[in-house]
């Protein structure tokens, strides 16, 4: 009977320094997610600012398009442009 009494405690004696090293290596690797999260979302907020701001870029050249194209639009239909390529093609001549 002292035997298996002593084979039980050596047993959780074992299981507790195992639970110890589990733990302490769980934490670590805790520890490193929560460094590699961190790094994860500074790179992700500074993809976002440099997308943030490449879309402004691309928008303000697109808003600038579409008003060149709209006032271009508006000639052709008030027939100022057409005046203006007739005047060109006469002094072409």
């Amino acid at each position: 009977m002292t035997c298996i009494v002593y084979s039980k405690n050596v047993i959780l004696a074992h299981k507790n320094l195992r639970l110890a090293e589990d733990k302490i290596r769980l934490e670590k690797e805790n520890e490193n997610n929560k460094l590699r999260l961190e790094e994860d979302k500074l790179r992700l907020e500074k993809e976002n600012e440099n997308n943030e701001t490449r879309w402004e870029k691309e928008n303000s050249k697109l808003d600038t398009e579409l008003k060149e194209f709209k006032a271009k639009h508006k000639q052709i239909i008030s027939g100022a442009w057409r005046n203006d390529t007739r005047e060109l093609a006469n002094d072409t001549r």
